[in-house]
């Protein structure tokens, strides 16, 4: 007699392919709840240092535009110096250019415009001459071509012996009267 093994559904172990339900825990709630907590402070340092190196880059952009200011500021100013040296520069060119010439050096650089120079900006004396006759010196101007001279006291009582004059108004007048109202020349606008 053979006897057959005879397995009875009791004994064998009961396999089970369930899936774990999405409401159950897969971990223990306290563990997860230490996790989140750890994960916030770990985002709050984050946003901190994030927060700390925007301020930080801000600051290093305005040092460098606070430089960066200050050196174009330093280069205004000295563009500034340039261009007023080249000024004087001009100015005492034309007033040697211009010496001997002219009775009154001051009144010819007044009178002076862009006009007046060439295209190195050097001044053209004997344009200033032609349209300005009554600045040139005596000895360059031939006597018989001098205006009559007026005795001082009648140009003192001259009707425009009050404020500016134009270059024309200086026109056929003497050199003495010239000298004495030159002051009241109108500069060129």
């Amino acid at each position: 007699m053979t006897t057959e093994p005879t397995t009875n559904e009791h004994d064998a172990p009961e396999v089970t392919t369930t899936q774990p339900d999405e409401t159950q825990d897969v971990f223990d709630r306290e563990y997860v709840e230490k996790l989140r907590k750890e994960a916030a402070t770990y985002r709050t340092k984050l946003r901190t240092l994030e927060e700390q190196a925007d301020a930080s880059k801000k600051e290093a952009e305005r040092a460098k535009l606070d430089d960066l200011g200050k050196l174009q500021a330093e280069l205004e100013d000295a563009r500034k110096q340039v261009t007023d040296r080249d000024s004087l520069l001009r100015q005492e060119r034309d007033a040697r250019a211009l010496t001997g010439k002219v009775v009154d050096v001051d009144a010819a650089l007044k009178l002076a415009d862009d006009t007046l120079r060439d295209d190195d900006g050097n001044l053209l004396t004997a344009k200033l001459l032609e349209r300005y006759a009554f600045l040139a010196a005596p000895e360059l101007v031939p006597a018989d071509t001098l205006p009559r001279r007026t005795p001082a006291a009648n140009a003192a009582r001259a009707p425009d012996a009050i404020g500016p004059l134009t270059a024309e108004a200086f026109r056929g007048k003497s050199q003495e009267w010239i000298a004495e109202n030159l002051h009241r020349l109108k500069p060129l606008t």
